[in-house]
């Protein structure tokens, strides 16, 4: 079979319709540069390119996170370097503000300037880098008018409200309910002897067993209590005296005016180990009881035993009266205490009330049975955190592996101790909320009068009959709770023993004599309980060296030490900083090596190789110019030729 002039034409121009596209192929490749232009140029390598093609955009983004990662790690340095800077002039201003020739009116002056530091501290310590808290732990956004940064100057840690006189009322199942969840009832607290179930240690121990469900806590705070007159010269005996069921004189005993010889205390001091309760009197004879924990308070008297102690009353008439501990509720976030009672009836058991102006909480509502805590409460030169306290700021550096860049706020900064270190020695300069002093006197007789010359203080005879002053300050209320008491000395009557015991009897005070001699007084919890003692008009303080000024350069002093704790961690943070540094450092030369590597394969697989395509380029010119000149003469035969 003979083919037609049309079937040649047509063949004819397919042919060079195949030989011209795959010239503009070889063209498209040179002008791209590129193998392939689309899918089907060549499916196989496809895979491949599209595979490295995905492994390079990983190992991008890897970089760019240890690009972030590097920010984050410089910013940090530079303002633990800066807060090491401020930890050195604050150690320097201690220094020379803990001499005796500087007088209190100079160190006072000085305190606004390490007010200063620490503000500056907390400025630090919210230092940003591209718009994130590099201290906030995984918490580098995200913060709230409530909490705008993750360190708030002046301002407690976590969410708090404090209670004040509980009912005698004990708790049913259902009656507080904590940021929804019901509260069970109350049992008996194994401390006391009378409504046992209703103290402050029995409601706090029913809040606290549901506390990891609720996240709110309850902090049973003793009670104490001040005789309503100073004690009256008599004879007490069995039966006048109970506490906490306890009878606490055996047999008939002479009692002078406002105890100045300290029978009363000392018997009750006693049965301190059975009643949980310790007692001390002021310069006005009134006995002043505190217990210990978290258990109430009973005393029972007869008449003679109110008579003599007015410890109930200033009536002289038998009493039995049980007093009450109080709460404070804390927890990390906002939360809520709400009662199913009618009003605020089972707030009121557990000591509190509605209403802004009882709970310092805005536009709260009085009786109507609930209560939000979500405002953070003042404290002069505490710091506040509110950022990630657990885990530290990491970047992805593989599809399943991480590197920590940063340091959440809580390791890096606060349990380092700087911020107290500031806020001690201001307060140290101003000659308030120590915590703990020591005498720096010795004695070597405590037991026998002062009056006897016998107990080994260089200047006991210069101790006259008098008083002085002490101020235990409550930290955990806003504004802070103080309680003043006057405490009397009588140099024939009174031993170094019996003062230490009037001391150790106010509330959140410790005192003894150590085994050297040195009168110590201590808080009994430094985070809540501050104290100063003033207005010696007794000598007392100064004959065993805790005079104000000795006072004060003792705690400046002291003060040294927490700088320079402070500043050995920070510079382990610094360090820690540096070495976190050199792992990302040696991460991205791992990714530049590996970048380079896939870029080297994909040019391989994907880009053209211009000498083979030049050469190619030509073959396929020279084909299709030749069945140009072929199809222009087939085109020309007639079908006479043809025939």
């Amino acid at each position: 079979m003979r083919p037609t002039m049309q079937s040649i034409n047509r063949n004819a121009i397919f042919n060079l319709n195949k030989l011209a596209a795959s010239l503009q192929n070889v063209n498209q490749k040179i002008s791209s540069g590129k193998e392939m232009s689309a899918p089907s140029d060549d499916p196989v390598n496809l895979v491949g390119v599209l595979g490295l093609r995905s492994n390079i955009a990983e190992v991008q983004q890897y970089q760019e996170n240890l690009n972030y990662g590097q920010d984050i790690v410089m910013a940090s340095e530079s303002a633990l370097s800066q807060i090491k800077g401020l930890l050195t002039s604050a150690r320097t201003l201690a220094v020379a503000q803990s001499t005796g020739t500087v007088n209190a009116e100079n160190r006072a002056n000085i305190a606004p300037q390490v007010k200063n530091l620490l503000e500056l501290a907390v400025v630090l310590g919210n230092t940003q880098t591209t718009g994130k808290y590099v201290f906030g732990g995984y918490r580098t956004t995200g913060y709230t008018n409530a909490e705008p940064a993750p360190f708030m100057v002046d301002r407690v840690q976590g969410y708090r409200v404090n209670g004040s006189t509980m009912t005698p009322a004990s708790l049913t199942a259902g009656d507080l309910v904590i940021n929804g969840l019901a509260v069970g009832a109350t049992a008996v607290d194994g401390l006391s002897d009378v409504l046992a179930n209703a103290s402050a240690e029995a409601k706090a121990t029913a809040i606290n067993l549901m506390a990891d469900e609720t996240g709110v806590w309850a902090t049973a705070v003793p009670v104490f209590q001040l005789a309503a007159a100073g004690v009256e010269g008599g004879t007490i005996g069995a039966g006048d005296l109970f506490i906490n069921n306890v009878d606490i004189f055996a047999g008939a005993t002479t009692v002078v005016a406002e105890d100045r010889d300290n029978v009363v205390m000392a018997a009750i001091n006693a049965q301190q180990a059975v009643t949980g309760v310790v007692a001390t009197r002021d310069n006005g004879g009134r006995l002043l009881l505190s217990v210990t924990d978290g258990r109430n308070l009973h005393v029972e008297t007869s008449d003679n035993g109110e008579q003599v102690t007015h410890i109930n009353s200033a009536l002289n008439v038998a009493q039995d009266q049980v007093y009450f501990g109080s709460l404070q509720f804390s927890s990390d976030k906002v939360f809520s205490i709400a009662t199913s009672l009618a009003g605020d009836g089972g707030l009121a058991a557990i000591g509190l009330a509605g209403g802004q102006a009882v709970t310092g909480e805005l536009d709260d509502v009085a009786d109507d049975g609930l209560i939000v805590v979500d405002d953070v409460a003042r404290q002069d030169g505490s710091v506040r955190y509110t950022g990630d306290q657990v885990s530290d700021l990491e970047i992805k550096v593989g599809r399943s592996s991480t590197l920590a860049v940063g340091r959440n706020g809580q390791t890096s900064l606060m349990d380092t101790g700087v911020f107290d270190a500031f806020t001690k020695l201001k307060n140290a300069l101003l000659a308030q909320d120590y915590t703990v002093a020591t005498g720096k006197n010795q004695a070597t007789d405590r037991g026998v009068t002062l009056a006897t010359g016998g107990t080994g203080l260089a200047t006991e005879a210069e101790v006259v009959a008098g008083n002085f002053t002490v101020t235990v300050t409550d930290k955990a209320y806003y504004p802070p709770r103080p309680l003043t008491i006057q405490i009397g000395i009588d140099p024939t009557t009174d031993s170094l023993n019996s003062m230490a015991d009037k001391i150790n009897g106010i509330p959140g005070l410790q005192a003894s004599w150590d085994t050297n001699g040195f009168l110590q007084i201590a808080s009994s919890d430094p985070a809540r309980y501050g104290f100063t003692l003033s207005n010696d008009s007794s000598n007392f303080l100064q004959a065993v060296g805790m005079r104000g000024d000795d006072l004060q350069v003792a705690a400046i002093q002291s003060s040294l030490a927490n700088f320079d704790v402070a500043f050995s961690h920070i510079s382990n943070v610094v360090s820690d900083f540096g070495t976190r540094s050199n792992r990302i450092d040696s991460q991205r030369e791992i990714f530049t090596s590996l970048e380079l590597v896939s870029t080297g394969n994909l040019s391989q697989r994907e880009d053209v190789d211009l000498v083979k395509v030049l050469g190619d380029l030509a073959t396929k010119q020279t084909a299709f110019q030749a069945a140009l000149n072929a199809t222009a003469k087939a085109m020309k035969l007639s079908l006479m030729d043809y025939l």
